[in-house]
């Protein structure tokens, strides 16, 4: 399986060169720069030398084969260790013993980490050995030749090159013996890192929050067994699944298949490491133990069977996956970060932490969404002006009731569902029932009216003009009551019927009575646009001629609401609110309804993806519905074979085609799919895998049209991957610019922030310098990132430091 980071077809591909190359051999790297100091150039003498010269020496070619990698994947240099020289010697003197080159020993000296443990050294350790000739008596042999030809063999066995090569380490032990006759010299070469050493392991009890001992049977990481999570691109984007709802920790992901592709065995499995600030105090030792595969507290482990069992996600056709680790513990007090353990075979391959990386604000590729329609329909623009019109509605009156106040109207006016309005005039008509004298009803109704006009000003500054008219309801009373019990009143006189409405009679016809006492409101009104009230306003006309059939102007009306949401002037409401009937030729307004919903959720759902399918099959010739279906099966591919990815390839092809769809839209289409196709790769033991990669990685460069030989190029395109969260490519496309002197300090930056992902960068000294040189260029944002970082960065002793110092 490739490596990541140091990709050689990638480099030459990205430098313009297609062509296959051999890597640089390291037997003809120069290392003029080291053979020019003249101490190294003297001459060895395994009687009579110089140990400081050759321990120097050797340190000097690690640093020198670490920055100078012709590979590419530049490590930064390493310091000496105590500890980690002190178990080199250990190894050193037991190879001379034996006059045999091993890794091994006898006893609790038996591996690496029990030669580092006896001094208070951790697991974070790796080794190297190697032997040489001590002298040639045939020609000169110099400190330089020595160590040149000890080192070569290690750098050209696969192996041991990325241990030197490793660029988590940050410390080294180096030690040196010879044999009995001191024809041979052994070397070891113990490298780690701030991990390596545990001088806060036995102060759990000055936490608060104390951190987990029990290790449930999970191991530290085991290459062979990782392999599968090392290769998996963008498993960091993991974490971003991981949080915390009503006190219970929650993890989900949108592609179930992919999720068990690295984590699909019977005891691989996630687990939640639960790391508190506190144990990262400035002035005082970072409280953990290296020694163990968590740092805080370590909440459940849940394993492949049970993951897929216990996914909350419950709906057949979903990919999605969302499992509880159960409530935050009890004893969890103060601030703390989540960390995603990733299990393979119970070793831990990955802790997955908090994550910030710097961008450039600059989109290279336009971000891929689903596309509005603005063409299917021909019509002008639309500007929203303060219409008036005309509205209508009915207050029954309660028997005897004449105080009417504007809790008691405004129900009636909401029902109009309307938008917000000013009344300009009213004209009020008020009627009442039959019974009672005409003096005492007129009273009543005069008094309702001026009630109404009353609460009906109190919801408005500007004063109401208004009108109130009295009427009687005899010729809806005579209406009415021809299908009650007493038909025959409707052939007598007012008077008769006002004698008759009383005792039995009056109380049976009061259901008819009751409906005849109201107010019929006529309004003028001018609908009020201003501020916020203009996008419930311009919806409603949307709607409105919707209804009315009057298909270019609601087209008019909607282009200007895809305008304003895009200016965020219009809320997500928007999408509720339209009213939109499922039919042919309304494509083009269904189309940009699902643009918007899309727009505003910044991302693409299933029920998204059915409406637009449904939109096909009604309109099959609607380029906008065919881009936004492609925009969906790219965005919800689940590759199983390389002829599904060139089925899919064909697909996105064919887009290109479509006259109405800008190619600028196409290319974001296309790059989303180059980046699920690389997804797909690093899970895939195909042998042709390494042809599709290459192609892809062509496809990527051409479709941004950057040729990354400039520093300004290589941050253009390492931006199109910080954002599809390919950091590890990102950075490499950086590193051979970052000591460049003209780089703007935005490259910079960002190149600090791409060291701090994970573990194996930032306890690199590569990321302290940085940080020292990020520091001095603008301290203030230095600080504000290191506060933006997982505070698990200080793990970097001399990035604690430089913190602590500086930004406290």
């Amino acid at each position: 399986m490739k490596n990541t980071y140091i990709s050689i077809f990638l480099f030459l591909l990205i430098i313009g060169n297609t062509a296959k190359s051999q890597v640089s051999s390291w037997d003809t790297l120069s290392f003029q720069p080291l053979k020019a100091k003249a101490d190294y150039d003297k001459n060895f003498n395994p009687v009579d030398f110089n140990p400081a010269i050759l321990k120097s020496c050797v340190l000097d070619f690690v640093n020198y084969i670490r920055t100078t990698n012709p590979s590419g994947g530049k490590a930064g240099v390493v310091i000496v260790e105590q500890i980690l020289d002190s178990a080199a010697v250990l190894q050193a003197d037991y190879m001379a013993y034996t006059e045999s080159k091993t890794l091994e020993n006898k006893g609790m000296y038996s591996t690496t980490y029990r030669r580092v443990k006896v001094f208070g050294g951790t697991q974070f350790v790796d080794e190297v050995v190697s032997r040489t000739k001590a002298s040639d008596a045939q020609k000169k042999y110099s400190y330089f030749d020595m160590v040149k030809s000890m080192l070569l063999p290690v750098l050209n066995n696969k192996k041991s090159s990325q241990i030197i090569l490793d660029r988590r380490f940050s410390k080294v032990g180096i030690a040196f013996a010879f044999d009995e006759n001191k024809r041979n010299i052994y070397f070891s070469i113990v490298l780690g890192n701030d991990r390596t050493l545990n001088p806060a392991s036995t102060r759990r009890n000055d936490l608060t929050t104390k951190f987990t001992t029990k290790k449930y049977g999970l191991k530290s990481a085991d290459k062979r067994k990782c392999k599968r999570c090392e290769a998996q691109r963008n498993l960091e984007s993991w974490h971003e699944g991981l949080k915390v709802e009503n006190g219970e920790i929650i993890f989900e992901y949108d592609n179930t298949r992919n999720f068990r592709r690295v984590v699909g065995r019977k005891k691989d499995g996630l687990a939640v490491d639960i790391v508190m600030r506190e144990q990262y105090k400035c002035g005082d030792d970072n409280i953990v133990d290296n020694n163990r595969v968590n740092r805080g507290v370590m909440v459940k482990r849940v394993f492949a069977k049970k993951i897929i069992k216990k996914n909350l996600i419950t709906e057949k056709k979903s990919k999605r996956l969302k499992i509880s680790f159960g409530e935050i513990p009890s004893e969890v007090t103060g601030d703390y970060e989540l960390n995603l353990i990733v299990i393979k075979e119970k070793s831990v391959c990955r802790s997955l932490q908090k994550i910030y990386i710097e961008n450039s604000p600059v989109d290279y590729v336009e971000k891929l969404r689903f596309m509005s329609d603005t063409k299917s329909i021909a019509c002008g623009d639309y500007i929203p002006v303060a219409e008036n019109g005309l509205l209508e509605f009915i207050v029954p009156f309660q028997q005897s009731k004449a105080d009417y106040k504007p809790e008691d109207i405004e129900p009636f006016i909401k029902a109009l569902k309307e938008p917000k309005f000013d009344v300009d005039s009213l004209v009020i008509t008020a009627y009442t029932s039959m019974e009672g004298s005409d003096k005492t009803n007129q009273t009543l109704q005069g008094q309702r009216a001026e009630s109404i006009v009353k609460a009906i000003n109190q919801r408005q500054k500007q004063k109401i003009k208004y009108k109130t008219i009295t009427s009687d309801s005899w010729e809806m009373f005579k209406r009415d009551v021809k299908n009650s019990k007493y038909p025959e009143m409707a052939n007598m006189s007012i008077d008769e019927v006002k004698s008759q409405l009383k005792g039995r009679v009056l109380k049976d016809l009061e259901p008819i009575l009751a409906k005849h006492r109201f107010a019929r409101i006529v309004m003028n009104i001018t609908y009020d646009i201003t501020g916020k009230n203009e996008q419930e306003f311009v919806v409603n006309k949307f709607n409105k001629a919707i209804a009315s059939g009057d298909l270019k102007l609601a087209f008019s009306v909607q282009k200007y609401i895809v305008k304003a949401c895009e200016e965020g002037r219009y809320s997500q409401k928007v999408v509720k609110d339209m009213i939109i009937p499922q039919d042919k030729k309304f494509v083009p307004f269904l189309v940009n309804y699902y643009y918007l919903d899309n727009f505003f959720l910044e991302n693409v759902n299933d029920k998204m993806c059915e409406g637009i399918n449904k939109l096909i099959k009604m309109d099959d010739k609607n380029d906008f519905a065919l881009f936004d279906r492609s925009v969906c099966e790219v965005m919800n591919v689940d590759f199983k074979n390389e002829a599904d990815i060139k089925s899919m390839q064909a697909n996105v092809d064919k887009i290109y085609s479509l006259k109405q769809i800008p190619k600028t839209k196409v290319d974001a289409l296309n790059m989303e799919l180059q980046f699920k196709i690389l997804e797909f790769a690093d899970t895939s033991a195909s042998p042709s895998i390494e042809i599709l990669i290459e192609s892809t990685y062509g496809k990527i460069q051409s479709i941004v049209n950057i040729d990354a030989t400039s520093w300004l190029n290589a941050y253009k395109l390492a931006t199109v991957f910080i954002k599809h969260g390919d950091y590890a490519y990102a950075e490499y496309l950086m590193a051979p610019f970052i000591n460049m002197k003209d780089i703007l300090p935005d490259f910079v930056f960002t190149y600090f922030t791409l060291w701090s992902y994970r573990e194996e960068l930032y306890l690199s000294n590569t990321f302290s310098d940085l940080a020292k040189r990020c520091h001095d260029i603008d301290k203030a944002r230095f600080c504000t990132i290191m506060n933006k970082f997982s505070f698990q960065v200080l793990e970097n002793l001399a990035v604690k430091k430089l913190y602590c110092t500086e930004c406290k």
